[in-house]
């Protein structure tokens, strides 16, 4: 009797941990989704218009300078992007030979564990209202409208 009583608790306790450590994660993703979301020169561009509102005139003008500094940071982002992978692959390298079979075969796991998460987090980006035209109700701008529907 004593024996199941501590089964129970300790499974209680278990599950509690388990749920607390799903929430928490569920609660991080979702505050830093819309940033992560965001990263892109283009959403940012299309978010800066939404909260700015310009006239015609400031529209041109403000996606001229967002055009250039686009340019920019894409430019930067392939560059770190270049460094990165260089590093990341001398780092793999050097590790490689110090470790043994069983613990290069854990990491290479761990690898393709990130791989799958990061293209979850792709196609989730996709989802995302600012990709589909959706203002998560806040109006269109004209450019954005729907084909076939006037600007409100």
């Amino acid at each position: 009797m004593k024996t199941r009583a501590i089964i129970i608790v300790v499974a209680t306790l278990l599950i509690g941990f388990f749920l607390g450590m799903l929430t928490s994660a569920q609660i991080r993703h979702s505050k830093l989704k819309k940033m992560r979301m965001s990263v892109s020169g283009r959403d940012f561009a299309e978010m800066m218009m939404d909260v700015i509102n310009p006239d015609d005139k400031q529209r041109l003008e403000l996606e001229k300078v967002m055009k250039h500094y686009e340019k920019q940071t894409r430019e930067m982002q392939s560059e770190f992007r270049r460094d990165f992978d260089s590093v990341s692959t001398a780092f793999k390298k050097d590790i490689d030979t110090l470790l043994t079979p069983d613990q290069l075969a854990r990491v290479r796991e761990m690898e393709s564990r990130n791989r799958e998460i990061m293209k979850k987090m792709d196609r989730s980006r996709h989802e995302w209202p600012y990709h589909k035209g959706d203002r998560g109700g806040k109006p269109f701008s004209k450019r954005d409208a729907p084909k076939g529907q006037p600007h409100p």
